[in-house]
C-alpha cells in the first residue's frame, strides 16, 4: 500500500504495510489477522525436545520448558493444540507473507523448509 505522508507534498509516497504481531497464537487467530488484510504476520518461533516448531511466544508454559518438552507434552500441560509453524503458514498462505521470530539458534533451515 502506498500512501502520502502529511505535509511532504505530491510527488512523493513512502510504503506502510499493516503488520499482526501475536495474533493469538492459533491458526484461526493467524488466519484472522490475514482476512483482516494484514500485510504480514509475525509468528514467534520455538522449537520443542523432540524437535517440532511451534508458534509460541514464550519458552515455557505454566513452568514446563518447551524446548525440553515433547509436543504432546506440551499440549498436554497447555491444554490445547499448540499450534506447529507449518499449520500457520497454512492458515496465511496466499494472503500474509510471515515475518519469523526464531527464538532458538539452530531452527533457521527447518522453519524455512
Amino acid at each position: 500500500m502506498e500512501v502520502a505522508p502529511a505535509g511532504h507534498g505530491a510527488g512523493r509516497s513512502v510504503v506502510a504495510a499493516i503488520s499482526a504481531h501475536r495474533a493469538g497464537e492459533t491458526p484461526a487467530a493467524y488466519e484472522a489477522a490475514a482476512a483482516a488484510g494484514a500485510d504480514d504476520v509475525e509468528i514467534d518461533v520455538r522449537r520443542t525436545g523432540d524437535g517440532e516448531l511451534v508458534a509460541h511466544h514464550d519458552d515455557r508454559v505454566r513452568g514446563l520448558r518447551l524446548a525440553q518438552a515433547s509436543y504432546r507434552d506440551l499440549c498436554a500441560v497447555a491444554g490445547r493444540a499448540v499450534p506447529r509453524l507449518r499449520e500457520v503458514l497454512m492458515a496465511i498462505a496466499g494472503r500474509s507473507a510471515a515475518q519469523l521470530d526464531l527464538k532458538e539458534a539452530g531452527c533457521e533451515r527447518a522453519a524455512v523448509a
